[in-house]
């Protein structure tokens, strides 16, 4: 299995393995080794920072126990859905890193126009084009064919690309089911992230996706 296609069937062998791939040298593992080299990409992609929205937000927190299991995202990561929106966003835009903003622009009381607030953001370096070619082609493989989301957006009129994620809190209450995507495909307009707290799987999030998908689009 690659890592596109364990993207794709989102196989927790194939990253714990990674986890503790990273953790190695020489035959010997350690955690701390694997968290840093771990916390290293996810800062890069923003997780070690709010992102810049103009509303209360969470800090984010990137796993600092356990590298094998933080590599799927269990652990102590915490990172909230505008956060994984950015992440998802990076993806799509070969690494760029949006600071992300509610309000387009400022206007006074007779509906004038005072300042036109820009995105900002900010390139990723370090990345190689393959990289993201081979995350987005796992991603684009998640909703089509045998991809943990297939279902959820067959006869979709939009070619997107998506990751499921069934984020375990505890055994008492249901996962939060997740979903986080880009479209289209080939000529990203949108990104579309969907957490809905203790909705059992990613599934249904996928499904709350493709509708927000059919709405923008105007096929709904």
């Amino acid at each position: 299995l690659n890592v596109s296609g364990a993207i794709a069937v989102s196989c927790n062998f194939f990253f714990y393995q990674m986890g503790y791939n990273l953790g190695t040298v020489n035959g010997t593992y350690n955690s701390q080794r694997g968290l840093t080299k771990l916390k290293k990409y996810a800062s890069m992609y923003g997780f070690n920072r709010k992102s810049g929205v103009e509303i209360t937000e969470y800090e984010p927190h990137i796993s600092d126990e356990d590298a094998i299991r933080s590599a799927i995202g269990q652990g102590t990561n915490n990172m909230t859905a505008i956060s994984l929106a950015r992440y998802v966003t990076a993806l799509a835009t070969d690494g760029k890193l949006y600071t992300f903003r509610l309000l387009s622009k400022i206007c006074d009381a007779d509906g004038n126009v005072i300042e036109e607030l820009t995105p900002e953001g900010e390139q990723i370096e370090g990345i190689s084009q393959s990289t993201y070619d081979v995350m987005r082609e796992g991603m684009y493989r998640v909703v089509h064919a045998a991809g943990t989301a297939a279902g959820a957006f067959t006869g979709l009129q939009i070619d997107i690309a998506g990751k499921s994620g069934s984020v375990q809190e505890n055994l008492s209450r249901a996962n939060h089911a997740t979903f986080i995507s880009y479209g289209p495909y080939n000529d990203p307009k949108i990104s579309v992230t969907v957490a809905i707290p203790h909705g059992y799987m990613a599934y249904n999030a996928a499904v709350v996706c493709r509708y927000v998908y059919q709405y923008y689009f105007g096929y709904i």
